[in-house]
């Protein structure tokens, strides 16, 4: 856990295409900026070239283990991976972007459920609105996005 730095630098002295989506976060008090790493626990990487092996991965320090369905390990195409980071980079750069919170409430940061049936679960939101928040949970090993009062939520 909260290994994401030391595995991206020993990934990337290993030679591997590394990538650890950050983002903007602004503290509710006393409303100090910082980074945070958007998918904690989570890094993304490729092999620099067809023949490198990722079996050293998992000997890397900061690496715990491989994202699997199965035998096969997790892949993200860089079509999704590139749109994502443009996404992040929009939002990050975009007048009002993460910096417009409603209650520290923003795009990217992780929450607590507070009222309702889902109270006690935490999820990332992904888009803030005037009267609602849309927040991706994981339910029954399933991405759900779904809609929360703000006074529902709590930042984590």
């Amino acid at each position: 856990p909260r290994q994401e730095d030391i595995a991206l630098a020993n990934l990337e002295r290993q030679g591997f295409l590394v990538n650890l989506p950050k983002i903007a976060r602004i503290k509710p008090s006393p409303r100090l900026s910082a980074t945070e790493v958007l998918f904690p626990g989570y890094i993304f990487f490729a092999p620099y070239s067809q023949a490198q092996s990722i079996a050293p991965v998992r000997s890397t320090l900061g690496v715990s283990r491989l994202v699997r369905f199965g035998q096969s390990v997790a892949t993200l195409s860089s079509d999704l991976l590139e749109e994502m980071l443009g996404f992040i980079a929009q939002k990050s750069s975009a007048p009002g972007g993460l910096a417009a919170h409603i209650k520290g409430i923003v795009g990217g940061i992780r929450v607590e459920i507070t009222e309702g049936p889902f109270a006690g679960l935490e999820g990332l939101v992904s888009a803030v609105a005037k009267d609602r928040v849309m927040v991706l949970l994981e339910i029954m090993g399933k991405p759900q996005c779904l809609q929360f009062a703000h006074r529902a939520l709590s930042a984590c």
